[in-house]
């Protein structure tokens, strides 16, 4: 019957451990750079939705000042048709933020309107996001709403009021979205990322405000755990289904003067498609280490295995008178090996005592 010998049992038990823990190492390092690569993910996307809602925020909060500031002015202009024109030039010109600036009379009439390719100049208003400024009396950020041609846009307003307390009407400005000329869209930049990342904003009805793809701005968002969570005015990030039933990492963060919401999010494909990449380095650099051990463990394995290979060999024919001088010329280097050596030795030495004990009675009985 085949029997294994000590040196294969000593090999096939080194290299099924070595091979075990290299498996568990490999799926270690897999589970937690898997981990790491979602966790950046997550938490950059949120550091980066959390840094575009701060910059909206503080955008619209500049607008509001600057329309502020020529609140101020504009009480001691209003029996001066030329300068509210130079006026709305002026703030629509300054810094570009406003697509449209307009001053109205507390009866709804325009009296300066830039630019003047609007020609709403002299007509009484008709718009309900700006007649809601006008009966506000007091600064306001509309929601969004779709102008006359047709462009979805924020109203800004301030009013104007006297020293005396006495309401004139307001000076506003309106803000296209999702336009490629628009202020906000500069500001928020074109997102074209081959790999399927997105990055939108939703105001408080979840329409959405911002998007890569301009035909999607209006739509609404439903069904969407991030903009749910960014709507209740939470910051943060998690994985989620987006409509599209792909699994994604997104990070959000809300705007604190309009109650909109920004959300960043990458596919977890594309996340994780570096991580194939990062094992296959870490494969190789195991098997730089592997390919050596296994040579080591090879060699090992013959070199204890050896003494007693050859003292189980010598066993066989102990009836030569030559086995006694093999097993004296075998190298016992460890413990065990030198034991059975000696052992052996001091057997071949009794039997061949008695054997020649027998041999003389055997000459000398009669």
């Amino acid at each position: 019957m085949y029997r294994l010998d000590l040196r294969r049992l000593i090999l096939l038990l080194t290299i099924a451990a070595t091979l075990l823990t290299l498996l568990n190492s490999f799926h270690a390092s897999y589970r937690t750079l898997y981990r790491q690569l979602i966790a950046q993910t997550l938490e950059a996307n949120r550091a980066y939705a959390a840094k575009l809602a701060h910059s909206t925020d503080n955008f619209l909060k500049a607008a509001q000042q600057q329309l502020a500031y020529s609140a101020t002015l504009l009480p001691e202009l209003f029996d001066r048709p030329e300068q509210l024109d130079a006026e709305v030039a002026r703030l629509k010109g300054q810094t570009g933020t406003f697509n449209g600036v307009f001053i109205v009379r507390t009866d709804g009439r325009v009296l300066a309107t830039a630019p003047n390719s609007l020609g709403l100049a002299g007509s009484v208003l008709k718009t309900q996001e700006m007649l809601a400024a006008l009966r506000a009396r007091q600064p306001r950020i509309s929601a969004p709403y779709a102008g006359v041609r047709g462009y979805l846009l924020v109203f800004l307003s301030q009013p104007i009021s006297t020293r005396d307390g006495r309401y004139l009407g307001y000076v506003g400005g309106a803000i296209h979205l999702g336009k490629h000329d628009g202020s906000l869209q500069a500001l928020l930049g074109n997102h074209y990322y081959q790999d399927g990342s997105q990055l939108y904003v939703v105001d408080a009805n979840r329409h959405l405000l911002h998007h890569q793809d301009p035909s999607q701005i209006g739509e609404i968002v439903n069904g969407n755990p991030a903009v749910e969570a960014v709507l209740r005015g939470e910051e943060g990030s998690r994985q989620l289904l987006d409509s599209q039933r792909t699994d994604m990492l997104a990070g959000y963060a809300p705007v604190a003067s309009t109650g909109w919401g920004v959300v960043a999010q990458r596919p977890s494909t594309a996340t994780l498609a570096a991580l194939d990449d990062l094992m296959l380095e870490i494969l190789f650099d195991v098997l730089l280490f592997f390919v050596p051990l296994l040579v080591a463990i090879w060699w090992l394995s013959k070199l204890i295995a050896r003494p007693l290979q050859q003292l189980a060999i010598t066993a066989r024919h102990w009836e030569f008178s030559s086995a006694q001088e093999q097993i004296r010329h075998v190298h016992s280097w460890y413990f065990e090996a030198e034991q059975l050596k000696l052992a052996m030795l001091n057997g071949l030495a009794l039997l061949h005592g008695k054997l020649g004990r027998l041999n003389q009675e055997n000459i000398t009985d009669p």
